[in-house]
């Protein structure tokens, strides 16, 4: 694809361009990382070098609100390890999430997200001081978004055969 510049430029390089004339722009950071694989690193054109978790970090310094984005970050971890945000606190996985269902209450991903990092008995307590099991919050990944098979095959799974609950939507399974 041309430029218009005599170049030739891909996806990622519009998003190392935005970056570098726009360095807020949190959108373009968090494209530049989900265009990525895990372990990947990738050089801005201020010459930093940065992987996922990092630019997910830099597009929650202009948007610390962003629930999509600490959601994301959450994806970026393994049990037990943690991330140090641009305010200097040290989230985990599970932290992120409670954080990103304080900003958006209603986010499906981001109860999505909150069931993966729990144990499969484990209880969490979100930010309004309500305390979920990972039943509970998948539930509620459900309730906000109904098409997402992921969520009925981890709800699945965490349901003995005789075991039958109550969807969102009112009906026994």
């Amino acid at each position: 694809m041309g430029a218009g510049l005599g170049k030739t430029v891909n996806q990622r390089n519009m998003y190392l361009r935005a970056i570098h004339w726009h360095i807020r722009l949190p959108v373009s950071y968090h494209n530049l990382a989900n265009s990525m694989r895990e372990g990947e690193t990738i050089q801005l054109l201020d010459g930093r070098t940065l992987d996922r978790r990092a630019l997910f970090v830099e597009a929650l310094r202009a948007d610390p609100r962003s629930a999509l984005t600490l959601s994301c970050l959450s994806n970026c971890l393994n049990d037990g390890e943690t991330v140090q945000l641009a305010d200097g606190r040290t989230l985990t996985r599970t932290e992120l999430c409670v954080e990103a269902l304080r900003f958006n209450k209603k986010s499906a991903y981001a109860f999505s997200c909150l069931s993966h990092s729990m144990a499969d008995r484990e209880t969490v307590l979100l930010a309004d001081g309500r305390t979920l099991t990972r039943i509970e919050v998948l539930l509620h990944a459900i309730r906000f978004n109904r098409r997402d098979p992921h969520d009925y095959i981890n709800l699945g799974l965490l349901l003995g055969d005789s075991e039958s609950i109550r969807l969102p939507n009112g009906r026994l399974v």
